[in-house]
């Protein structure tokens, strides 16, 4: 039997802080097929043991369990007191319901630098030397003179950094690190760079960008927090047993580096004149380079960056390269995504090569810079190279992302092929864990087009979009995150994200519609906010979580009450941005249905405290809030509820409202139907924005509505995401508007409808917190009469393959069990109790 060991839901992390979560899943073999309702692994109990080396395991020095009669797998806290920078061994022994004992292979974690007086370093900066948007470069020598058992560097480079050993580039992040409310909390990054050291002279090397942190370009230099500056420290720990500390101080260079302009929403200027060949190796000359400066700009607490980091994770060759006038050529790379591009081309001293970025091209055939939003950056998407030698260079930025499809390029001395530019799509590397396809294509589009657009928006946060504003809108977050929990490794991702919600609160004293970031853009209405409480509940629910809701509980119930307060006899009041349904069709305005979706909301939220309430066993305050929601439902139905026609008056509120409980006991299905005519009334087309699109799709499959989702789904007019395919749409658009200007072309909030594909489509529905239990049950429609996919759960892999009136193929993972329903052409099913195995049908 196999074992895959986590600790705060990672392997081998090499940063962890204080108090870790211990998890594991237990490999199941998939070889045998199984027809009958039981087998497979089952455990019963546990036992860790955690040590100081793999030798002491047997003896655990550091901490045991001993055994404990649990199926508990997943989030289990390490009690003991961690030391920082220390590797500790670790592994499992879990007992199956035969009272056999597996033992898992060892494993380990380290801890980062717990406590601030474990900081040798000091924080630096260029300062007067610094000049705003030119990214500065740093230096310092050191000698080794032993043989090297173990070196881990810890940086922070504020906005951005890029680090070197002898000329080589430390780690595969771009961006780093993430963007946080900064005099709160900021982050620092480790890496083991043992292979990097070298007996004899050494040198570090660190490039600053401004990143978040000095943001001159929004708000005429209202997001800036302070200059560039950088904290460090390199352990290197000898053979003989003997540490010797590099730290960031006083000793350290800087100069300014080729790269004379960058800002992460206009671009980034490298000048090839200013380059110094080996600035970051050992014997450069430092003639004419400053003394850094200590900078003490007020910074809030330093803390391990946990989630995954920003990386390439693909390589786009153009699909078409055309030139629209002469010497601008236009480099389409085939799809709208987020990252930059690798310029490779030949050229001479002081030559300039522009490149412009956006999501469209004109009537003309040149790049179309509306939809990126250059009314509130103040600019257009740009890189530009200055050549500073002869020949062929090979060039790509460091501190900037962007937006876009098409490149359009000017300047170039030399021939420009496809060739020339390489698209590297960059985002926050979240690990696929779901996928799925079926018998409908266009089902199949709109994943591929939510996938794309939803991996072009994490960057350390849930964006809105990648080009005009870059912003962790909370409403966004609020109605994707349990899509994207299912279909992706995110549980860090928006662990991170809410503690950016109560930190923005803490710095701002008002809960923003953005966090974090001094943008903040108000106070928050309840269709926005209550991110705050369903990010958390749906972590905990999507990956077993407990801790998480321990950790924000007393947030949550703050929010909670601050909603409370902004209500009138149960009804929420009223707001200076009335904000609802985002951008939906036929020109409805969110401020039409303010109240009701406000209210609506604010009814889910105390649904999800008293739910989160009766999991801590605050028995209390789940019956406060159990109250509470009912006393609105009550309220809210006898003021809304609109009897007579069954519904509230909007495809969007409707469904919503049917998912959320409120309405009158036996109205469920005459709201569907009020819901398939009002889509036929409008010759069948949504009328739904952001929310309603997370719903409307489930709703009708729920209630058979399968001729009225042929049509829609199928269409190829407005509103329709068909129409916007066969504009080339590449991503989900802002709107359902067939037009690529004023409106972004690459935002996520459209894309929750997704989870309707995996848990309806294919039929996997959780039935505890981290599908501990689960059903398999999918709909049975003659719109899809196959389905195939998978979802990884914290216990293993689920995945379903069927055909109906065929075959039915299911996994089960170890240590769950799952009601599997095998459809049948009649409408009927099978029903199958299951324990861990792979079953056919």
């Amino acid at each position: 039997m196999n074992f895959t060991l986590y600790c705060d839901s990672l392997v081998n992390p090499i940063i962890v802080d204080r108090a870790p979560r211990l998890s594991w899943k237990v490999g199941t073999d998939p070889a045998s097929v199984t027809t009958g309702v039981t087998g497979g692994f089952a455990q019963t109990a546990y036992k860790i043991c955690v040590a100081t080396s793999r030798e002491k395991l047997a003896a655990a020095d550091v901490w045991c369990s001993g055994e404990v009669l649990s199926d508990q797998s997943v989030d289990i806290e390490l009690p003991a007191e961690l030391k920082s920078s220390t590797r500790y061994w670790w592994n499992v022994a879990v007992t199956d319901s035969t009272g056999t004992t597996h033992t898992s292979e060892a494993d380990w974690f380290e801890t980062g630098l717990l406590n601030p007086e474990d900081w040798k370093a000091q924080w630096i900066s260029a300062g007067s030397r610094y000049i705003t948007n030119w990214a500065m470069q740093y230096r310092r020598e050191f000698l080794v003179c032993s043989e090297v058992a173990k070196a881990k560097v810890y940086i922070s480079g504020l906005g951005f950094y890029e680090l070197t050993i002898n000329g080589e580039k430390v780690g595969d992040h771009v961006l780093d690190p993430g963007i946080t409310e900064f005099p709160q909390k900021v982050f620092y990054v480790g890496y083991d760079v043992t292979s990097q050291i070298r007996n004899g002279g050494n040198a570090l090397g660190v490039v600053l960008g401004d990143g978040w942190y000095h943001q001159s370009q929004l708000m005429e230099g209202g997001g800036i927090y302070g200059d560039p500056c950088l904290l460090l420290q390199l352990e290197i720990t000898y053979k003989s047993g003997v540490k010797q500390y590099i730290v960031s101080d006083g000793g350290w260079k800087t100069f300014y580096s080729p790269i004379t302009m960058n800002n992460i929403y206009v671009g980034e200027t490298y000048d090839g004149r200013m380059e110094q060949p080996g600035w970051d190796l050992y014997g450069h000359s430092e003639d004419g380079w400053f003394s850094v400066v200590p900078d003490n700009a007020p910074k809030g607490k330093l803390v391990p960056q946990l989630m995954p980091p920003v990386r390439v994770t693909q390589e786009l060759k153009p699909v078409a390269l055309t030139k629209p006038q002469d010497g601008v050529f236009v480099f389409d790379m085939g799809k709208n995504s987020a990252g930059y591009v690798r310029l490779k081309i030949s050229g001479t001293p002081g030559n300039e090569v522009v490149m412009r970025f956006g999501e469209a091209v004109t009537e003309d055939g040149m790049v179309d810079v509306d939809s990126t939003g250059v009314f509130h950056i103040r600019g257009v998407q740009t890189l530009r190279y200055i050549f500073g030698k002869t020949g062929e260079i090979v060039w790509e930025p460091k501190f900037i992302y962007f937006g876009f499809r098409y490149v359009e390029l000017t300047g170039a001395h030399a021939d420009v092929t496809v060739e020339t530019l390489t698209g590297l799509k960059a985002h926050t590397d979240l690990a696929p864990k779901a996928d799925f396809v079926c018998a409908m294509p266009v089902l199949n589009q709109m994943q591929e087009l939510f996938r794309n657009t939803f991996t072009s928006n994490i960057h350390s946060v849930p964006t809105d979009c990648p080009a005009r504003e870059k912003c962790g809108w909370t409403g966004d977050a609020n109605i994707i995150a349990d899509t994207s929990m299912v279909m992706w490794d995110a549980q860090l991702f928006w662990d991170k994200y809410i503690d950016d919600i109560v930190t923005a609160h803490r710095e701002h004293g008002i809960y923003n519609n953005i966090a974090p970031g001094k943008r903040g853009c108000g106070d928050t209405v309840p269709a926005w906010g209550t991110a705050m409480l369903t990010v958390p509940w749906n972590c905990y629910q999507a990956y077993g979580c407990r801790s998480i809701l321990e950790k924000y509980y007393d947030e949550m119930a703050a929010y909670t009450a601050y909603m409370e307060a902004n209500t009138t006899d149960y009804i929420y009041n009223d707001h200076p941005y009335k904000l609802a349904d985002w951008c939906a069709p036929y020109g409805y305005d969110p401020a039409q249905q303010y109240f009701e979706t406000s209210t609506a909301y604010y009814y889910y939220g105390l649904c999800i405290m008293a739910q989160t309430a009766q999991v801590l066993g605050k028995a209390e305050d789940e019956k406060r809030y159990a109250g509470l929601a009912a006393k609105v439902k009550e309220v809210f139905l006898a003021k809304y509820y609109d009897a007579e026609n069954h519904c509230y008056g909007t495809q969007t509120l409707t469904s919503f409202c049917a998912e959320l409980g409120l309405y009158p006991e036996g109205e469920k299905a005459a709201m569907a139907a009020w819901c398939a005519q009002d889509i036929i009334n409008h010759d069948y087309h949504v009328t739904c924005g952001h929310i309603g699109l997370r719903y409307i799709y489930k709703f009708m499959s729920e209630f058979g509505y399968y001729e009225v989702l042929d049509k829609t789904l199928n269409s190829r007019t407005y509103p329709s995401f068909g129409a916007q395919i066969e504009m080339g749409a590449t991503t989900l658009w802002e709107s359902f508007t067939l037009s690529t200007h004023n409106q972004s072309l690459n935002h996520p909030f459209k894309g929750a409808f997704s989870l309707w594909f995996y848990e309806d489509v294919l039929g996997i529905k959780k039935t505890s917190p981290g599908y501990k239990t689960f059903t398999v049950k999918p709909v049975v429609t003659p719109i899809v009469p196959w389905a195939k996919g998978e979802v990884e759960t914290v216990y293993g892999k689920i995945s379903v393959d069927y055909k109906v009136g065929g075959h039915f193929k299911v996994m089960i993972p170890a240590n769950t069990t799952a009601e599997v329903y095998v459809p049948h052409e009649d409408g009927s099913f099978t029903k199958h109790t299951l324990a861990s195995g792979f079953y056919s049908l």
